[in-house]
């Protein structure tokens, strides 16, 4: 426990630090970078993607890559995405943790990147994904939270109305559980969202996803 708080006392600091400067097709206005924002994400991709035995269901996806191909669950039920997933990963010999890693990696990503596009707050953002506990889950409920990071990501195709984006990216939310399917009526449900309901939908999705 003590890792992931320094971990998120470094990201809390990487994400904060920005640089200010000039817009020069409108010197009265100022743009605003972060330069550490992606080496703070990056540093949790690594230390959190590349653990050992952490999360309560570790052991049950090492189960799943191993019985590859001779288990029926694994090979009729387990979702198509992360069931291809673990046939590339075992065809190269890249063992249950390239699996668990690429996941992470994933999720973290997509939902990191909507955090940074959407997000008035990226410490605050953060700070709550930890205090929830919320990337604790996602090192216990995998599938779940490649699917919980596509579809907060595909809430971008809904404020730009991009339909057919959005059903693409659900529908690779699926490939990985098919509880992703619930969040295909959404397009027609939200008119208009804010920033703040972008990321309020987001964390409500973790309650919908996670079984």
């Amino acid at each position: 426990m003590a890792v992931y708080i320094f971990l998120l006392a470094v990201l809390l600091f990487l994400v904060s630090f920005r640089l200010k400067f000039k817009r020069l097709e409108f010197e009265n206005r100022s743009t605003y970078v972060y330069p550490g924002y992606w080496l703070g994400v990056i540093l949790v991709i690594l230390i959190a993607g590349l653990r050992d035995g952490g999360g309560v269901d570790y052991f049950s996806y090492v189960r799943i890559y191993e019985t590859l191909g001779t288990d029926f669950y694994t090979s009729e039920k387990l979702e198509k995405g992360f069931y291809y997933l673990n046939s590339v990963s075992k065809l190269f010999g890249l063992g249950a943790e390239f699996v668990i890693f690429v996941s992470f990696l994933i999720t973290f990503f997509l939902i990191s990147l909507t955090i940074k596009r959407y997000s008035s707050s990226h410490p605050l953002s953060f700070l709550i994904m930890f205090s929830n506990e919320i990337v604790f889950l996602f090192q216990n409920v995998i599938r779940q939270g490649v699917a919980v990071a596509f579809c907060f990501y595909s809430l971008k195709f809904i404020l730009e109305r991009k339909f057919w984006l959005f059903f693409f990216t659900v529908t690779i939310a699926t490939l990985f559980h098919k509880s992703a399917l619930i969040f295909y009526p959404t397009y027609l449900l939200v008119i208009r969202l804010s920033r703040l309901l972008v990321l309020g939908g987001y964390f409500l999705s973790l309650y919908f996803l996670y079984d």
